[in-house]
């Protein structure tokens, strides 16, 4: 099966096609990506991401803890 994507001008992902199936990433307004077909992102108050969860098993949340200097620990 072939997947196709589509940019838009800000050079995001604006639509993911695989076969008949076609989903438009969410981006909040600093252009952080929020949810596409597989995952939902949490960023903090910093811009950093926080946490990515799975959309077919909650319970495989994955979350950071960034230092000050942009390091994920």
């Amino acid at each position: 099966m072939t997947t196709t994507y589509q940019a838009n001008v800000a050079n995001q992902y604006a639509q993911i096609a695989t076969g008949t199936e076609v989903v438009g990433p969410a981006y909040d307004e600093f252009g952080n990506l929020l949810e596409d077909d597989r995952n939902t992102y949490l960023w903090d108050a910093d811009i950093h991401l926080a946490s990515v969860t799975h959309k077919a098993d909650a319970d495989s949340q994955r979350n950071w803890v960034s230092e000050k200097r942009s390091a994920r620990i």
